[in-house]
């Protein structure tokens, strides 16, 4: 059956498939990302935290290196602008958070335009599966053949393929952007309050002047 309603689907039919690979492969790629970023953002600030207690600054250098997460690379920036005065330090971690945005915030447009076009695609496949209908139609009644309802419908049914996988694409995607943006709302709001206490970690340990 699946291999007939792809048949009959057309080239739209296919596309949308292609697309639905696309929002699995961005859904997997988030999945992995925010799990990985998120867990145990505070072990590493403590683990950091207990490095420069004891003064071992290239250990927490490799430390950052190792976990390579927003949170390491901020702590990393920051730990090489230690010398520097609050302001100044505070700039540096601001900009090093701001520079870790955009990996947070990746494929999320991917998901969005996905959301946008795929009922759209699916649209456009139902139009020119009824143009082709209508065009039978035409030509049965130049041969003055009298078609029946049932080539009426199952033209109408198959066009009609393209608008059912276009929505379920599109709702998907959805779906998955808006509890992406949520994910990556609440883990920018972690990052910056994880930011401030490096800030007074820093300021501690790093006998930085205010």
């Amino acid at each position: 059956m699946i291999v007939e309603w792809l048949s009959k689907g057309g080239i739209v039919l296919y596309l949308l498939i292609a697309i639905s690979f696309v929002v699995v492969a961005v859904m997997m790629e988030r999945f992995v990302f925010f799990r990985r970023v998120s867990f145990k953002i505070n072990v590493f600030i403590n683990a950091f935290y207990e490095h420069l207690d004891i003064y071992q600054l290239e250990a927490a250098e490799q430390l950052c290196k190792e976990n390579d997460t927003p949170i390491a690379n901020i702590a990393l920036k920051g730990l090489k602008a230690c010398n520097k005065n609050r302001d100044e330090l505070k700039e540096v971690l601001a900009n090093a958070g701001s520079h870790e945005i955009p990996k947070i915030e990746a494929n999320l447009g991917i998901l969005s335009t996905i959301a946008y076009i795929s009922p759209l695609l699916g649209l456009l496949g139902t139009v020119l599966g009824l143009l082709k209908v209508f065009q039978d139609l035409y030509s049965a009644t130049l041969r003055e053949e009298m078609p029946g309802i049932g080539l009426l419908a199952s033209g109408i049914w198959e066009a009609l393929l393209t608008t059912v996988a276009g929505l379920s694409v599109g709702i998907i995607s959805y779906i998955l952007h808006n509890y992406f943006y949520v994910k990556k709302e609440r883990f920018i709001g972690t990052l910056e309050e994880a930011s401030d206490e490096l800030l007074e970690i820093f300021i501690e340990k790093c006998d930085i002047k205010n």
